[in-house]
């Protein structure tokens, strides 16, 4: 009875759901792998992802931005718990720029009310 009970909680555990926020709140689950998750005042940091990962953005204007998160790489947030950078699972046009598969994609707020995309790789 211990053994099944330890393993629904680790499961559990394995399983975090946070806020996504830009513009609009949105609800999202975030698969991570055990012991990498990393809390800040109670809104998850960072960890590293289970599984590959869509992560949605949404502009002022209805603007929508797909960000493929790769699987076995950080997902990290920033002290508000909005989503801030991972590493790319797929190739992704940012403005007029390509961010190339396994580069990094840091993002922010612009003046704008938009998100600011930037990738970097090495």
């Amino acid at each position: 009875m211990k053994k099944y009970s330890l393993t629904i909680l680790a499961s559990f555990l394995s399983v975090v759901t946070a806020n996504f926020v830009v513009n609009q709140p949105v609800d999202a689950s975030v698969v991570c792998e055990m012991n990498t998750i990393s809390y800040h005042n109670y809104n998850l940091e960072k960890c590293i992802l289970g599984q590959n990962m869509n992560v949605r953005l949404a502009g002022i204007q209805g603007k929508q931005y797909k960000v493929p998160c790769q699987a076995k790489s950080y997902i990290i947030f920033n002290k508000q718990g909005k989503f801030f950078s991972c590493q790319l699972a797929k190739t992704i046009r940012v403005q007029k720029n390509n961010c190339p598969v396994k580069s990094n994609i840091f993002v922010a707020v612009g003046k704008t009310g938009d998100p600011s995309i930037r990738c970097w790789y090495f």
